[in-house]
């Protein structure tokens, strides 16, 4: 008797997010709190129970006032090794290089991984505050403008560097609204998303729809068939 998949492998598989065998580039963002953290931590979780390498980057935080990142930690190996090196398995870091090297070391050594970076909007919040604490200065377009470049800089390394394996990559990211508006409609992704599409493999937004359920909908995607694709996600308890 087959063993059943687990829920969230299961869910990201039928939106066109997760393929075991084939590369890929993938960005979900939405509102703070929706639950973006509990489902890439139920991906991995369920991942690592099937025996594949699985990588966290953590950044918020939150991950570590609130003991979310060693929850995370207590249902993955502390290291894998990938060729001739180990790698912890979650990792917290709070600036760009940091967060390259991490990401470089995995995707350059390991044949086959997972990696989430949870989330790419926290690293521009911290340089911010470095900004600020070093210029007083409230302005954040410096910021927004490095952040920019250094995603796409990194997107585009990533891409070379699993372009022959079977390793899986997740940008988690904040929906801001613009200015004036709510977060109600159909906001547009995380603009370095679509400035670094062409190495994407797909956009996906979690929300929370009516009766409070949580929806994972694909915003875009390189197969047409999985574009505008939703799914309810039934994943508890959230972390």
């Amino acid at each position: 008797m087959t063993a059943q998949k687990p829920k969230a492998v299961a869910l990201l598989e039928e939106l066109g997010l997760y393929s075991r065998n084939s590369p890929s580039i993938c960005i979900i963002y939405g509102a703070p709190a929706v639950g973006k953290t509990t489902l890439m931590a139920k991906f991995l979780w369920g991942l690592a129970d099937l025996g594949i390498p699985t990588f966290y980057i953590g950044t918020e935080p939150n991950l570590r006032l609130y003991n979310q990142l060693e929850k995370i930690k207590e249902k993955l190996p502390r290291v894998y090794k990938c060729g001739y090196r180990e790698i912890a398995a979650v990792e917290y870091v709070d600036s760009y290089l940091p967060l390259l090297h991490k990401a470089v070391e995995v995707t350059g050594h390991c044949g086959e991984a997972v990696l989430v970076v949870d989330s790419i909007t926290a690293v521009a919040l911290h340089e911010q505050g470095r900004y600020l604490a070093s210029t007083g200065r409230l302005d954040v377009l410096p910021i927004v403008r490095t952040m920019s470049s250094f995603a796409n800089a990194m997107t585009q390394l990533i891409a070379g560097n699993i372009a022959t394996k079977a390793i899986s990559v997740y940008y988690v990211a904040q929906e801001r609204p613009a200015i004036g508006q709510t977060y109600h409609g159909e906001p547009a992704a995380p603009s370095f998303a679509m400035r670094a599409q062409h190495n994407v493999q797909a956009v996906a937004r979690l929300t929370i729809g009516p009766e409070g359920k949580r929806i994972l909908k694909v915003v875009w995607h390189r197969i047409s068939k999985y574009a505008g694709a939703a799914k309810e996600v039934q994943i508890e308890p959230l972390l």
